[in-house]
Formats: structure tokens, sequence, C-alpha cells
């Protein structure tokens, strides 16, 4: 095993501060609730592959051997997290069951090609991490080239899912920048207030008279009774 310097340790660090970051999004209330949580699937997802790299990196598999191999079937679920997301984000339709099995299958089927590993013995799970470790790094793997493809076709269809959603609020928002709003202006008859005419009693000598009794002052308007 390979003493841990301060390269390796610094990865971890920035893998805890991932980790940390999406408990933080799975914890907000506020905001879209299910665009979080598919956020913090997918920095899940490349944190725990990032601690799994740096596990062989580091020879440590060799003394952990039931962490070699274990966050590899997770690298089929980057892709789909991030298109969920973006799905989500641009406030799309929520997925059926259905489309999301069908989105987790290789993960899934990874996962049970794995499997018959994962229940080994440590030390037979040793001499196979060792014989990995000794392959040569310029080999076919022909797992991770598909995963690769994979995340690049998702990426692409989020790219386009993002631009149609950015074309639709442009649409949206010219076509209400060219409507006139005079119309606001313009009020209806009915809603025009209009001052109304005075009566033709209300200036009248008796009618001002009576007005300055009640008042309890004289009125000095001429021709006036009082």
């Amino acid at each position: 095993m390979r003493p841990l310097a301060l390269p390796p340790l610094i990865h971890f660090a920035c893998a805890a501060l991932g980790l940390l970051l999406a408990l933080l999004l799975l914890w907000r209330r506020a905001g879209n609730r299910a665009a979080n949580r598919w956020l913090a699937g997918y920095i899940s997802c490349l944190t725990l592959l990032w601690i799994g790299d740096l596990l062989e990196e580091t020879r440590s598999t060799l003394v952990l051997p039931w962490a070699s191999h274990a966050t590899d079937w997770l690298i089929f679920l980057v892709g789909p997290c991030l298109w969920m997301y973006v799905r989500r984000l641009t406030l799309q339709q929520r997925s059926s069951v259905l489309s999301l099995l069908l989105h987790a299958a290789p993960a899934a089927a990874l996962l049970g090609l794995l499997t018959p590993f994962y229940v080994l013995s440590a030390a037979a799970k040793v001499e196979i991490i060792k014989g990995e470790l000794a392959a040569p790094w310029d080999f076919l793997n022909w797992p991770l080239l598909i995963a690769a493809a994979q995340i690049m076709g998702y990426w692409v269809a989020s790219l386009f899912a993002l631009r149609r959603f950015n074309t639709a609020l442009r649409e949206h928002y010219s076509a209400l920048d060219e409507r006139s709003f005079d119309w606001l202006q313009r009020r209806p008859p009915c809603l025009q207030t209009r001052r109304p005419a005075p009566h033709p009693l209300a200036f009248h000598p008796d009618t001002l008279a009576l007005a300055s009794i009640a008042s309890g002052f004289p009125s000095f308007w001429p021709g006036s009774k009082v």
C-alpha cells in the first residue's frame, strides 16, 4: 500500500466536499427540489467514482479488497442523473417509472456482472486486484468506452434540451415585447370617473341660508332670507 501523500489527501478532501454539497442539496427545502435531488445524485456518482479511482491509485484496495470495484457500476448513472436534472430544471414532465428503469438498465447490468466478484473471498479478490494493477495502462477497457459514449450521448441530449428551453423562453418574452399595452390607458365609459354636475338648487340663496344655520355661521349670501 502506497502511503497517502499530500496530493491524494487533497483529492479525498475534494471528494468529501462533493459529498457535503450533495447532502446540502438534498437538505434544501426551497427552490426546485426535484432538480436538486437529481443534481445531488449526479454529484454523488461522480464523487464516489472519484473515491474508487483514488483507492486504486494508492493501492488501498489491496488492504481493503471489499472496496475494489464497489462504485464502478455508478458510471452508468452519471448520464441519466444529468439528463433527469436538466429535465426537471426545464420544468418538463416527471418521467415514468418504466422510463427510469430503462435509464438505469446499463448500471443494473454492470452490477450484475460484478456480483460474482463481490461474493469472492478477500484472498481471491486480492489476487485479481494484483493482476489488474500489473496490467498495462494502454489496454482497451470496453466498459469504460461504452460508459463514455453513454455519458456523451446524455450530455448532447441535455444540451439540446437546454437550447430548446432557452428558445421557447425567448419566443415567449419576445412575443410579450411586441404587444402594445395602450389599451390599458383607455378606460371603458362605465369606468371613467366624471365629476357629477351640480344640482340647480345647490347654489340657491335659501339652500345656502339653511346650510349656514345648520353650521352655526350666519350667511351673507345676497338675497338670503336669514
